[in-house]
């Protein structure tokens, strides 16, 4: 899991981290209730929460994943391309008929 965009110390400097000197509830290891309340003034809880960033973590976990990604992104892609083909298809043979009537 992680705690802020680069770090936990991103919530330094929020609303938030200033007004319960710590960070939030979702950034700790277990869940307990206010478990990250004064974190930044003391330094020996800081094992009770996650202090990597969000950011690497979704980073590294799209960077895993881009192959499933693509996969998904190409075979989108290719449906869209068979509706238009069929679109194609239907307006012409529409078109067909309109001129013999």
């Amino acid at each position: 899991m992680c705690c802020g965009t680069d770090s936990y110390r991103d919530w330094v400097a929020t609303q938030y981290g200033e007004s319960v000197n710590g960070v939030p509830d979702d950034c700790c290891k277990e869940s307990v209730r206010g478990c990250g309340y004064n974190i930044f003034s003391n330094h020996d809880q800081l094992h009770t929460i996650y202090t990597d960033g969000c950011f690497d973590k979704l980073e590294g976990d799209l960077l895993e994943n881009v192959t499933i990604l693509g996969g998904i992104a190409i075979g989108i892609g290719f449906v869209q391309l068979v509706g238009v083909a069929f679109a194609c298809c239907l307006g012409r043979s529409l078109k067909r008929q309109y001129e013999t009537v």
